[in-house]
């Protein structure tokens, strides 16, 4: 199954789609996450703010599944790309696919797990164990917060 996330949204006269997946042929991980982010759009119509700010690259990598899925905030949109980066990015996310998929629901304080949570307390033992590895989040925090809102599945 094929998924093209198509969000059409007016600013002025020109239509602008806010998530584009890039590339000829984007793996699955790619169009499950443009697409989480795409139906949190349609619900959340708030979270478009979250699209403007700025530009910055964040390279998530599942380390079991082989895969890397790269985001570009930039213009009013995320890029969803397959694969590593072009160019630097400012942060770079690499577990396991299990506790990748876990980091869309866990309970955090801005763009951070919550420590007083138990689930929170969960990521960063994996991150203190080496399950979880991160560059860039505390220097790039708001580009973090600002993709972690696009993706989340649960409250803040």
């Amino acid at each position: 199954m094929t998924v093209e996330p198509k969000l059409l949204e007016s600013r002025g006269d020109a239509a602008v789609d806010p998530v584009r997946l890039i590339g000829p042929d984007p793996s699955e991980s790619a169009q499950m996450l443009a697409a989480v982010i795409t139906a949190n759009l349609q619900r959340q119509p708030d979270l478009h703010q979250r699209l403007d700010g700025e530009p910055g690259v964040v390279s998530v990598t599942a380390l079991d599944a082989g895969s890397t899925v790269t985001f570009e905030l930039r213009d009013g949109c995320v890029r969803v790309y397959s694969g590593e980066p072009t160019c630097p990015a400012d942060v770079r996310v690499v577990a396991d696919s299990g506790t990748l998929s876990g980091l869309a629901t866990v309970p955090r304080i801005g763009p951070l797990p919550n420590p007083l949570k138990s689930r929170g307390r969960e990521f960063w033992r994996s991150y203190a164990g080496g399950r979880l590895k991160a560059a860039g989040v505390f220097r790039h925090r708001l580009l973090l917060r600002r993709l972690v809102a696009l993706l989340s599945t649960g409250p803040a």
